[in-house]
């Protein structure tokens, strides 16, 4: 079993934005990674996927979390294939106030302060506690302890940050993690 290593973990936050015409659709997320034993190094990257299931319509500047384990490197995380099951629901503008409660969870509030942090080409000093907590908290719950010691990298869509009307099931495959 694997335990969690700061030094080849990557956290961060990225843009997400697709759409899915009935059964085929896709979907592109662009970002940076920090990796969590030293925020010096960190990448920029961005991932293209096509989508097929079932669903309509599209949405725009989707906040996304994503960590990357196994990655000693970040020329390592490059060609690391991303291929998921997901459900996408975006309701434009009409929340509830129990939605709007929603967007103040913490990992929202965590991924928020990393993006605002990320204004700068590094994180501070002050902000290394919070990559490792969150890099931590993603292993752990997404059970990474159990996996090989492939590099993996998993996304999380922040519920209800972005634009658009969309409901829809799809499989998105055919991405790979390119560095820009």
């Amino acid at each position: 079993m694997a335990e969690f290593n700061p030094n080849t973990t990557w956290v961060g936050v990225g843009n997400k934005s697709g759409g899915i015409l009935f059964v085929i659709g896709m979907e592109g997320t662009s970002g940076r990674l920090w990796n969590a034993g030293n925020t010096q190094f960190l990448v920029d990257f961005s991932i293209t996927n096509a989508r097929i299931g079932a669903g309509l319509g599209g949405s725009v500047a989707q906040l996304v979390l994503i960590a990357a384990f196994n990655c000693p490197s970040g020329r390592e995380l490059m060609q690391v294939g991303v291929n998921d099951w997901s459900v996408n629901v975006a309701l434009g503008n009409r929340w509830s106030s129990v939605v709007k409660g929603l967007r103040r969870s913490a990992i929202c509030m965590q991924a928020v302060r990393i993006l605002n942090s990320s204004l700068g080409k590094t994180l501070g000093v002050n902000d290394l506690d919070k990559v490792r907590n969150l890099a931590s908290y993603i292993f752990t719950n997404f059970e990474m302890h159990k996996a090989d010691s492939s590099p993996k990298i998993i996304s999380i869509d922040v519920p209800l940050v972005g634009y658009g009307v969309e409901l829809s099931a799809s499989y998105s495959f055919g991405g790979k993690l390119e560095l820009l």
